[in-house]
């Protein structure tokens, strides 16, 4: 009876023994592994790092590196460092060790090649490699075809916040565009979360304050748009600036063009002109003329060719400066400035405006008056117009044609008497070469200057400068832009909202 105790003991330690070894090999693999996620991305540079092994909670291990891209190279690096060290250490293992660390070993390798080779995750589990973080910000929004159904906006906005708060409650915000003497203007409310108050509460009882009334206007039966977003700082300090939704250009009175269809030609108009962005992602870099510029590079760019500060230091109001660049359509200003940085301007002359050209929003202002003086004599010909010999403008189609074949005329011949533009040749001529040739034509980069000009005031509207925005970027990106000339379009016609995702990597 004795000796059978003791041989019962005796196994029970054994098997103990055994248990002991495997949990504690199991747990000393799994931490081996995250460490070499975690080793990899400091040595890559990046340092905020850090790995969390929930053993006692039963969670799944993972290793955070905020902010890193998964179609980048490096998180590749990084995914692909985790089965690669844990493959190698149960190889040796197996040759060295008992069998329950063996085991061990083996398993926590098979895991690793399931998860970061193949690409395998438990439910609701994401190592940070592939995915970038543990936290994201996220889009949302609506988008009210008719006021009738204005009542459910604020409601659903908040059932929206409130699931979108899932990925990252630090801070949120919310735009629209109300009428307003003729004009939409943005209305832009921005929080930041506190330790002890409700993110959805905050923004939305600030929205409805900034509304001033009702969030929707019950006769209106143009669309609007009711444009959010949610955000967890991953690789920037949470505050108010860096909120979304962004915009670079403070709102500005300009004159805008249309073409009116009861006049059966073009209108003008003074209007707010004010563009918002909302963005999940980085903005890694944006090319100009054959120039990728960094971030940097693209902060300094924008500042000076949009003659406004910085609204911000987070890569996000970059896409809010670009849209203000790209988006020009009825507005001679903005089109000529987007000729000058897109078609005009030598490569060599792109880095140069990070650091030179402080006037240069006052010259191009110069330069877009000649535009203005030439369009409005141009309006006022008859409908056969003498220049062209051909009938009368009966449709904005037509009327484009026309009107874009005229203004290049005009102005190109304003560029060879150096009339006008003088201004422009004298204080940009580390950038344009000179203004014409000796045979009195003129120069490739001045051509390109007027045709990009003519061009973008006829074509560059909300959804082209969408497109040309994707074109020239690399990052990642979950994006809506808006913009107040397009606030109110028909939806039928075109939804002036973009909605697009672009990885790094992709060409």
């Amino acid at each position: 009876m004795c000796s059978f105790a003791n041989g019962s003991a005796e196994f029970a330690v054994k098997v103990f023994s055994l248990v002991a070894t495997f949990l504690v090999a199991r747990a000393l693999t799994i931490t081996a592994h995250e460490v070499s996620h975690f080793a990899t991305a400091r040595f890559l540079g990046w340092h905020d790092s850090s790995i969390s092994l929930p053993f006692l909670s039963l969670g799944h291990p993972q290793t955070k590196v905020p902010g890193l891209n998964p179609a980048r190279a490096q998180a590749s690096i990084v995914r692909h460092a985790g089965w690669c060290f844990s493959l190698a250490l149960a190889l040796f293992v197996c040759t060295t060790c008992s069998s329950p660390t063996a085991f061990a070993a083996t398993l926590t390798a098979l895991d690793a090649l399931s998860s970061d080779f193949f690409g395998a995750h438990p439910d609701g589990y994401a190592t940070a490699a592939p995915s970038g973080s543990v936290f994201f910000c996220g889009n949302f929004g609506v988008l009210l075809l008719n006021g009738l159904k204005g009542a459910k906006v604020l409601e659903l906005l908040r059932q929206m916040l409130r699931v979108t708060m899932v990925r990252g409650a630090q801070s949120a915000g919310l735009v629209t565009y109300k009428p307003r003497n003729g004009s939409s203007v943005g209305v832009r409310s921005r929080v930041v979360n506190g330790k002890r108050t409700d993110l959805s509460h905050l923004l939305l009882r600030k929205f409805k304050s900034a509304l001033g009334g009702s969030a929707v206007n019950s006769t209106n039966t143009s669309p609007q748009l009711f444009q959010g977003h949610t955000r967890f700082a991953t690789s920037s300090i949470c505050n108010l600036s860096g909120c979304h939704p962004h915009q670079w250009t403070p709102p500005q009175r300009l004159m805008h063009w249309q073409w009116g269809k009861a006049e059966a030609r073009y209108v003008g108009a003074v209007r707010n002109v004010e563009g918002y962005i909302t963005h999940n992602g980085d903005l890694d870099f944006f090319s100009v003329n054959g120039s990728t510029l960094p971030l940097p590079q693209l902060q300094g760019m924008l500042s000076r060719v949009l003659g406004q500060p910085m609204p911000s230091d987070v890569d996000s109001v970059c896409i809010a400066g670009l849209l203000d660049l790209l988006r020009t359509k009825g507005l001679w200003g903005p089109s000529v400035r987007y000729a000058f940085v897109f078609s005009a301007l030598k490569p060599s002359g792109v880095n140069k405006l990070a650091a030179e050209l402080a006037s240069l929003k006052k010259i191009l202002d110069a330069v877009a008056q000649a535009f203005e003086e030439q369009w409005a004599q141009l309006l006022m010909s008859p409908p056969t117009d003498v220049e062209s010999g051909e009938g009368p403008i009966t449709d904005e189609a037509s009327a484009v044609a026309r009107l874009s074949s005229l203004m290049e005329k005009r102005m190109l011949e304003l560029v060879v008497k150096r009339a006008s533009l003088t201004p422009l040749v004298e204080s940009l001529e580390a950038l344009l070469p000179p203004v014409s040739n000796d045979r009195g034509v003129p120069e490739v980069a001045h051509r390109n200057l007027v045709v990009g000009a003519v061009q973008a005031f006829f074509h560059q509207d909300l959804l082209k400068a969408g497109f040309d925005l994707m074109k020239g970027s690399m990052g990642s990106f979950g994006l809506v832009l808006s913009h107040s000339l397009d606030a109110d379009k028909e939806v039928g016609t075109r939804l002036e909202v973009l909605v697009s995702r672009r990885s790094a990597d992709q060409t």
